[in-house]
Protein backbone atom coordinates (compact mmCIF):
# COMPACT_ATOMS: atom_id res chain seq x y z
CA UNK A 1 0.00 0.00 0.00
CA UNK A 2 2.92 2.38 0.86
CA UNK A 3 4.37 1.94 -2.45
CA UNK A 4 0.86 2.76 -4.10
CA UNK A 5 1.50 6.08 -2.03
CA UNK A 6 4.54 6.92 -2.81
CA UNK A 7 3.70 6.01 -6.77
CA UNK A 8 0.84 8.13 -6.63
CA UNK A 9 2.74 11.56 -5.20
CA UNK A 10 5.29 11.19 -8.10
CA UNK A 11 2.42 11.88 -10.11
CA UNK A 12 1.06 14.81 -8.45
CA UNK A 13 4.97 16.07 -8.38
CA UNK A 14 4.78 15.16 -12.01
CA UNK A 15 1.44 17.52 -12.23
CA UNK A 16 2.95 19.83 -10.04
CA UNK A 17 6.36 20.04 -12.32
CA UNK A 18 4.35 20.53 -15.57
CA UNK A 19 1.86 23.39 -13.95
CA UNK A 20 5.20 25.22 -12.57
CA UNK A 21 7.46 25.16 -15.20
CA UNK A 22 5.07 25.24 -18.42
CA UNK A 23 3.59 28.13 -19.36
CA UNK A 24 1.81 26.39 -21.95
CA UNK A 25 0.21 24.21 -19.29
CA UNK A 26 -1.18 27.10 -17.57
CA UNK A 27 -2.63 28.96 -20.55
CA UNK A 28 -4.69 25.35 -21.37
CA UNK A 29 -5.99 25.64 -18.07
CA UNK A 30 -6.65 29.10 -18.42
CA UNK A 31 -9.11 28.49 -21.81
CA UNK A 32 -10.26 25.33 -19.98
CA UNK A 33 -11.67 27.58 -17.45
CA UNK A 34 -13.23 29.61 -19.79
CA UNK A 35 -14.20 27.32 -22.04
CA UNK A 36 -15.91 25.74 -19.03
CA UNK A 37 -17.56 28.65 -17.91
CA UNK A 38 -19.08 29.54 -21.72
CA UNK A 39 -20.09 25.66 -21.63
CA UNK A 40 -22.26 26.11 -18.32
CA UNK A 41 -23.79 29.88 -19.95
CA UNK A 42 -24.56 28.61 -23.19
CA UNK A 43 -26.60 25.14 -21.76
CA UNK A 44 -24.27 22.79 -23.02
CA UNK A 45 -26.05 19.58 -22.94
CA UNK A 46 -24.08 16.32 -20.45
CA UNK A 47 -22.84 15.25 -23.72
CA UNK A 48 -21.21 18.15 -25.10
CA UNK A 49 -19.78 18.75 -21.52
CA UNK A 50 -18.22 15.56 -21.73
CA UNK A 51 -16.82 16.24 -25.12
CA UNK A 52 -15.17 19.26 -23.87
CA UNK A 53 -14.09 17.58 -20.56
CA UNK A 54 -12.12 15.27 -22.46
CA UNK A 55 -10.77 17.27 -25.08
CA UNK A 56 -9.25 19.34 -22.22
CA UNK A 57 -7.71 16.18 -20.82
CA UNK A 58 -6.48 15.24 -23.73
CA UNK A 59 -4.87 18.45 -24.64
CA UNK A 60 -3.13 18.72 -21.27
CA UNK A 61 -2.01 14.98 -21.42
CA UNK A 62 -0.76 16.09 -24.78
CA UNK A 63 1.52 18.77 -23.26
CA UNK A 64 2.60 16.96 -20.09
CA UNK A 65 3.79 13.83 -22.27
CA UNK A 66 5.68 16.99 -24.39
CA UNK A 67 7.10 18.19 -21.24
CA UNK A 68 8.27 15.00 -20.12
CA UNK A 69 10.11 14.48 -23.31
CA UNK A 70 11.49 17.49 -22.99
CA UNK A 71 12.87 17.05 -19.62
CA UNK A 72 13.93 13.33 -20.72
CA UNK A 73 15.58 14.93 -23.77
CA UNK A 74 17.15 17.90 -21.91
CA UNK A 75 19.21 15.51 -19.55
CA UNK A 76 20.49 13.38 -22.11
CA UNK A 77 22.58 16.62 -23.79
CA UNK A 78 22.24 20.23 -23.80
CA UNK A 79 23.47 20.25 -27.18
CA UNK A 80 21.77 20.18 -30.24
CA UNK A 81 21.17 16.92 -31.76
CA UNK A 82 19.25 15.96 -34.78
CA UNK A 83 17.61 12.83 -33.45
CA UNK A 84 16.57 14.67 -30.16
CA UNK A 85 15.23 17.65 -31.80
CA UNK A 86 13.21 15.58 -33.97
CA UNK A 87 11.78 13.54 -30.66
CA UNK A 88 10.98 17.27 -29.64
CA UNK A 89 9.72 18.44 -32.54
CA UNK A 90 7.05 15.43 -32.70
CA UNK A 91 6.34 15.57 -29.00
CA UNK A 92 5.10 18.94 -29.95
CA UNK A 93 3.60 18.36 -33.17
CA UNK A 94 0.91 16.02 -31.01
CA UNK A 95 0.45 18.57 -28.65
CA UNK A 96 -0.27 21.01 -32.05
CA UNK A 97 -2.10 17.70 -33.33
CA UNK A 98 -4.42 17.56 -30.49
CA UNK A 99 -5.41 21.08 -29.82
CA UNK A 100 -6.24 21.69 -33.54
CA UNK A 101 -8.74 19.02 -32.90
CA UNK A 102 -10.38 20.21 -29.87
CA UNK A 103 -10.95 23.39 -31.32
CA UNK A 104 -12.38 21.83 -34.23
CA UNK A 105 -14.58 20.11 -31.73
CA UNK A 106 -15.14 22.98 -29.81
CA UNK A 107 -16.49 25.25 -33.22
CA UNK A 108 -18.80 22.22 -33.97
CA UNK A 109 -19.97 22.36 -30.12
CA UNK A 110 -19.83 26.21 -29.86
CA UNK A 111 -20.42 27.85 -32.90
CA UNK A 112 -24.49 26.70 -32.89
CA UNK A 113 -24.91 27.37 -29.79
CA UNK A 114 -23.94 31.17 -30.21
CA UNK A 115 -25.63 31.85 -33.20
CA UNK A 116 -28.50 30.03 -31.69
CA UNK A 117 -28.71 33.22 -29.47
CA UNK A 118 -28.59 35.95 -32.49
CA UNK A 119 -31.47 34.17 -34.42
Amino acid sequence: MRQKITSFSYAITGVKTAFATQPNVRIHIVIAIIVSVLGYSLGLSTEELIEIILLVGLVLVAEMINTAIEFACNAITTEIHPEIKKAKDVAAGSVLVVSILAIIIGAVIFIPKILSIFN
